[in-house]
């Protein structure tokens, strides 16, 4: 897939897997599963490379604009972080927990962008609420708003 690195070949990759024992050891109807969960990610969100989700966040972190809520992504471990313009960021947490307790203060009104991090492969954005830093979570894909 263009444009995505390691994670958009992944997702891209549709092949049904024949033998369990081959990969991650799933089923032939997990593969099934799994391969039409990329397709809509890929398909929502096929234009994310870092340097996409890099200039979204700088627009998002210069006009401030609100998080309004964070919802299912669509696959176990990951969310949609939905911003006020209608952006919406496909997200990871990095432990177990952290997306639901993210989710909560989001529906408080209680989570604001705070700073993101860029490198060649992934984008890591840092969320705040209060007066400090709430979680890291990791930016897979965007859909920019209208």
């Amino acid at each position: 897939m263009f444009g995505l690195g390691p994670f958009g070949r992944w997702i891209a990759h549709t092949e049904t897997a024949t033998d369990p024992v081959a990969g991650m050891n799933l089923l032939g109807s997990d593969m099934d599963e799994l391969a039409q969960i990329a397709r809509t990610v890929s398909a929502e969100y096929g234009v994310s490379s870092p340097a996409v989700i890099s200039a979204n966040l700088t627009r998002l972190l210069n006009r401030r604009v609100p998080v309004t809520s964070l919802t299912a992504g669509g696959a176990l471990g990951f969310a949609n972080l939905n911003f006020a313009d209608a952006t919406v960021l496909l997200v990871r947490g990095g432990r177990t927990g952290e997306l639901g307790m993210l989710a909560v203060r989001a529906l408080q009104h209680q989570v604001r962008l705070e700073s993101f991090a860029c490198t060649t492969d992934r984008v890591v954005l840092t969320l705040a609420s209060g007066g400090g830093r709430l979680i890291d979570v990791t930016a897979v894909g965007v859909a920019p708003g209208g």
